[in-house]
């Protein structure tokens, strides 16, 4: 029997944030996005070890609050200019697993709407076909209703079109990308060959850039636990 691949899950959270301060700390009825993030990966059981990045101690308290691995960030790689990327290199060599012998999780901080089985159903997705996996969701416009504004002017930004020229597109949802073994470590990106998408709701899966993503985030939660229909 082929022993398993430990699933191994890392989410950067600096504290500092230029469109929503300290986002990733910031409160969806009464606890922090981060750890709702946290407890619904430990929820989904798909992880054996969990560790979130950042040079801040409140993240480490909120990080200790969830029950994961604080993985102390250099000041180097915690200024608005960092990525994801920069930050999981990071931290890869330093993991209690050999390079080549577990799958990679990269989580976003934010994505805390998801449900367990969510995530689950992107892990699993992974593992049974060896194809990095990403959860998307569906594009809610068409391409063609993309403006760009240059001089006070709007222009469609990838030319006319209509709804059966495009077919059903779909979106980074902003959430969570988990790769095969060593697959992100070759290709340093998170967008690698033979990629696919587990698709979502968009009741769940709100990519929090901006305030009103904030509030978005908010209202679909209460919507949610009120019973609301997804």
């Amino acid at each position: 029997m082929t022993e398993r691949l430990p699933t191994v899950c890392i989410i950067p959270a600096k504290l500092t944030s230029r469109r929503v301060p300290e986002k990733n700390l910031q409160k969806i009825d009464g606890v922090p996005l981060l750890v709702r993030t946290i407890r619904t990966y430990q929820d989904s059981g798909c992880f054996d070890y969990i560790g979130v990045s950042s040079e801040s101690e409140r993240v480490r308290e909120a990080t200790a609050e969830a029950g994961a691995i604080w993985l102390m960030r250099p000041d180097a790689l915690s200024d608005p200019y960092s990525t994801m990327k920069d930050v999981v290199l990071y931290h890869l060599p330093s993991l209690p697993f050999a390079p080549t012998e577990f799958y990679l999780a990269v989580g976003v901080a934010t994505s805390a709407l998801l449900d367990p089985g969510d995530v689950a159903g992107a892990v699993n997705l992974c593992r049974s076909t060896g194809r990095a996996t990403m959860i998307v969701t569906e594009l809610p416009y068409l391409l063609s209703e993309v403006l760009g504004e240059e001089d006070g002017h709007l222009a469609p930004v990838l030319g006319q079109g209509r709804s059966r020229d495009h077919g059903t597109r779909y979106v980074d949802a902003g959430a969570l990308y988990v790769f095969p073994p060593f697959t992100f470590q070759r290709h340093q990106t998170f967008y690698p060959p033979d990629l696919q998408g587990y698709k979502v709701p968009r009741v769940r899966a709100v990519d929090i850039n901006v305030p009103d993503d904030l509030h978005l985030a908010r209202a679909l939660y209460h919507y949610r636990k009120l019973g609301y229909p997804e």
